[in-house]
């Protein structure tokens, strides 16, 4: 799936997609109301990220890793994130540039 950095607030938006995520990752607004289970993220980093979602914004909870990834890929706006289920409560994350235009 296919979703669009902020890259000036470092999140990514999901909201197209929170239907393909399971709901025992989708949790409230706060960390208090952080969902029962989490996904574990490759970003191409040093190490993988683990985090629910925050279902009130449609956005990873865990958001350092974002914005380390958004700059180590130079993002930009209109570039789009792929995500890719590797296995169940596994993703894998990378930046596609947006078309040229001609």
């Amino acid at each position: 799936m296919g979703a669009g950095p902020n890259v000036r607030n470092n999140h990514i938006n999901l909201s197209k997609f929170m239907d393909a995520f399971p709901q025992d990752v989708i949790g409230g607004k706060n960390k208090s109301e952080a969902a029962p289970r989490q996904i574990e993220i490759d970003w191409g980093g040093p190490q993988h990220v683990v985090t629910d979602i925050d279902g009130s914004k449609s956005i990873f909870r865990g958001r350092r890793w974002v914005r380390r990834f958004l700059a180590a890929s130079d993002a930009q706006e209109g570039d789009i994130v792929v995500l890719t289920e590797t296995a169940p409560y596994k993703l894998s994350v990378r930046l596609e540039r947006r078309a040229s235009e001609v």
